[in-house]
């Protein structure tokens, strides 16, 4: 027996964690990313908690190294895995798929092994002779080869002295997307590059795909200069520091994404001032902001009269301690901006830590990084984790009616929902987008596992697109992309205007999302056959990559495949020609 065969055991704690919890099986697995089906075996004890399920697992219900004991680690001979005989043979299958779908999603650890080793200035040679592995062994779990086992894991937290949820995993969904994305560009073509080995690459150096990624921004925008440049009849230089400010946002929505969008130092920070809010007893929280900053505070809140037109909406003077709001936004907008200059009043210290640690540094990327914290932050002074997560879950994620009930905007809810993710206490992993009405994404962030355009257009078959046709209506699809993900989604357009009847309009839709298996749990998907084909909408991530040549949205040819044109036949679109 080799130890590198090893593995850990403990359904009967698992689920009495999750009843504990009043959780059902199909939740727990959702949140670790793994099939009900799959997770009902572990908790019999028929399949062993791999190491990233053990992280998971850590993280939701707080499990520290001390409280796994050794007996509970234990022989993990995959041969012998389905010992207990399931009669069904279509079930048997089924749980075939099963195992080896989670299988591959366990195995993210080997860059979080790498860095943890390196910052200890250990030789491969070194780690795997505490472990009591092979070197070759260890090369293979480094670079997500072989998977790291519960036992191994368990090892690595006792020799390192950390606990299990100090280990981060690599999601690499977002990641593999922006870098297919990258490289579907024509300037790739003659490389001949195939999908597995981009996924290779994603899984086995992470790092380095980011810095691809990172590159091709500052060429993207640097080309975009240039030509802009040009057609100003100016010089043709480059500036490349100005470049590198034009993709600050593409920075911090990385930094946001990594980070999971949930920050617990501001939630905690939030809490605390919320308390102090009670005493002012107004149902009206705008009311409630301004009196707790004028008595505790001593800054006075002004407004702009909306018969004075200005294109500062907020404005504060540290000299004076005077907060101006301009008074033709609606009250939901003129109450986030209270909470929001709170944030970088009183959150200063907990925003910068946060900056620091994600390496952040100073410039035009340092400010929008203290700027959506700020919206974090006022997200979470506006709508207290507890109480909004608890009434989103009993609304079923009715949107409306929360908007109602916290006096809030619909893109506000929304984007509050995506922050709920403390382990222990998560709403629906959702993912979120924001578009205009020329098609350009201003945000996007994906808890779900839906990819996300990076660098052009959505897919146009999206509902989020299609809500433009219907404003202020909630729009449900059920999407699918090409790799055979479902995803339940609505979609919502808006008008937006910061003033009155002669302010310039702005047009916006927002799209939220989840997995299909979480759909149940949202309002929306009640009279949807979710299972039914009729109600499954083909998408893909952008034209380039897509791989769907039957699509007759197709603004652009794929990227990977040859398209066959013939003069005296046209198809449905000029890049798909009938059979």
């Amino acid at each position: 027996m080799t130890k590198n065969n090893t593995g850990i055991r403990f359904g009967s704690s698992i689920r009495k964690l999750r009843n504990d919890k009043r959780m059902s099986q199909n939740r727990l697995a959702s949140i670790l990313g793994i099939s009900a089906p799959y997770l009902n075996l572990i908790e019999k004890n028929k399949r062993n908690v791999t190491g990233k399920l053990l992280i998971n697992l850590a993280k939701e219900f707080k499990i520290e190294v001390s409280d796994i004991k050794d007996e509970l680690l234990i022989d993990d001979n995959t041969s012998t895995q389905f010992n207990n005989k399931v009669d069904n043979t279509e079930d048997r299958i089924k749980l075939d798929r099963s195992f080896k779908k989670n299988n591959i999603l366990a195995i993210k650890l080997g860059g979080s092994i790498r860095k943890l080793r390196r910052e200890r200035n250990l030789s491969q040679q070194n780690l795997a002779g505490i472990l009591g592995i092979s070197v070759s062994y260890l090369n293979l779990i480094e670079n997500n080869r072989r998977n790291l086992t519960g036992k191994l894991l368990i090892n690595i937290a006792k020799e390192f002295n950390i606990q299990l949820s100090d280990i981060e995993g690599e999601n690499d969904t977002v990641l593999l997307s922006d870098l297919m994305e990258v490289l579907s560009d024509n300037i790739f073509e003659t490389n001949y590059l195939k999908n597995h080995d981009v996924q290779d690459l994603v899984s086995s150096q992470p790092e380095i795909a980011r810095a691809i990624i990172r590159l091709y921004d500052v060429y993207k925008t640097g080309l975009s200069n240039f030509r802009s440049q040009s057609d100003a009849k100016k010089d043709n230089i480059i500036n490349l520091k100005g470049d590198i400010n034009n993709i600050s946002a593409e920075i911090i929505s990385d930094f946001i994404q990594k980070n999971s969008n949930y920050f617990p130092s501001l939630e905690n920070l939030a809490s605390h001032i919320i308390k102090k809010l009670e005493k002012f007893n107004n149902i009206n929280l705008y009311v409630c902001l301004t009196e707790y900053l004028s008595s505790i505070h001593n800054i006075r809140v002004a407004n702009i009269p909306p018969e004075i037109k200005h294109e500062t909406i907020r404005y504060y003077d540290p000299v004076a301690k005077t907060l101006v709001i301009s008074d033709r936004l609606p009250q939901a907008s003129r109450t986030f901006l209270i909470a929001q200059q709170m944030g970088l009043l009183f959150a200063d210290e907990e925003i910068n830590k946060i900056l620091d640690n994600n390496d952040i540094e100073d410039g035009e990327v340092r400010k929008l990084g203290r700027l959506a914290l700020s919206n974090y932050f006022a997200g979470a002074l506006i709508m207290p984790y507890d109480i909004f997560l608890e009434q989103a879950e009993f609304t079923r994620y009715d949107i409306e009616v929360l908007e109602n009930r916290f006096q809030v905007s619909f893109e506000q809810v929304c984007h509050r929902l995506t922050t709920l993710q403390r382990p222990g206490s998560r709403a629906i992993p959702f993912h979120m987008m924001r578009v205009d009405i020329a098609g350009n994404i201003s945000k996007r962030f994906s808890a779900s596992g839906i990819a996300i355009s990076r660098y052009s257009g959505a897919c146009p078959r999206l509902n989020i697109y299609s809500a433009f046709t219907t404003p202020d209506r909630i729009k449900v699809q059920i999407s699918m992309m090409p790799n055979g993900e479902k995803y339940f989604c609505i979609a919502r357009s808006f008008q937006k205007r910061s003033g009155g009847f002669d302010s310039p309009e702005s047009f916006y839709s927002i799209g939220l999302g989840c997995k299909i298996n979480d759909a149940k749990q949202m309002i929306y998907a009640e009279k949807l056959i979710l299972d039914s084909s009729e109600n499954i909408i083909p998408v893909g991530v952008s034209c380039r990559t897509c791989p769907r040549t039957d699509c007759r949205q197709r603004a652009f040819p794929p990227s990977n495949r040859q398209l066959i044109y013939d003069e005296n036949i046209k198809g449905l679109s000029a890049y798909v020609s009938p059979n």
